[in-house]
């Protein structure tokens, strides 16, 4: 499949699969909106999804000598997801992925942690997510970077809502427990002060 890229004198903003530019980015298909707390809601989710180093470096090196740069050039990008994997973006597909200068990079991955935490918390869909992120992440930004994230435990995976409350229960009985065995304070202060008292007897002998 042929392929054209972007190409500028200065240093190009974006430099992508033609794919990227005519089409919606391919997504996770295990990624939808009745599954997000098994998924991108689900800690570490990322970690398990991202694509090795050995193929993202090597699709980052040949974007860069397709736009007519030297190696030396990967350093000033991020091989960057069009649609995060936080948000259910295909993690290996080529019309997801492109190069982003860095300080672009670095902005846009504070909108995708915004974004993922609003779709979590239920107050945008995943699919509206996507869309906004894939067709101009800038404007993303500015719609959505002030808007209060109200995620809650309601909202998190059951298995750590699961535990959540196990642990809770665990404390509550052991704090109950301690409270149940624990002598009454007069007890305890008679049986601190009885030696003493016998002491200072003995002593005044």
């Amino acid at each position: 499949m042929a392929c054209v890229f972007v190409r500028s004198i200065v240093l190009p903003a974006v430099l992508f699969f033609a794919d990227a530019a005519s089409a919606s980015p391919s997504l996770n298909p295990d990624v939808r909106q009745d599954t997000i707390a098994s998924t991108i809601c689900s800690p570490g989710y990322t970690s398990v999804v991202r694509p090795a180093a050995v193929y993202t470096n090597g699709v980052k090196l040949k974007l860069v000598h397709s736009a007519g740069q030297d190696e030396a050039a990967m350093s000033q990008y991020e091989l960057d997801h069009i649609v995060p994997l936080a948000l259910g973006g295909h993690p290996r597909a080529l019309d997801n992925l492109q190069l982003q200068p860095w300080p672009e990079a670095r902005r846009k991955d504070r909108i995708e942690v915004k974004l993922q935490c609003l779709v979590c918390a239920g107050q945008i869909t995943l699919s509206d997510a996507q869309t906004a992120i894939a067709t101009d992440w800038e404007a993303a930004y500015h719609n959505y970077a002030s808007v209060p994230c109200r995620r809650h435990r309601a909202l998190e995976p059951p298995q750590l809502a699961a535990a959540a409350q196990a642990t809770s229960a665990t404390e509550a009985n052991t704090s109950a427990a301690t409270v149940q065995g624990q002598a009454p304070w007069w007890l305890i202060t008679a049986r601190i002060w009885w030696p003493f008292h016998q002491l200072s007897g003995v002593a005044a002998n």
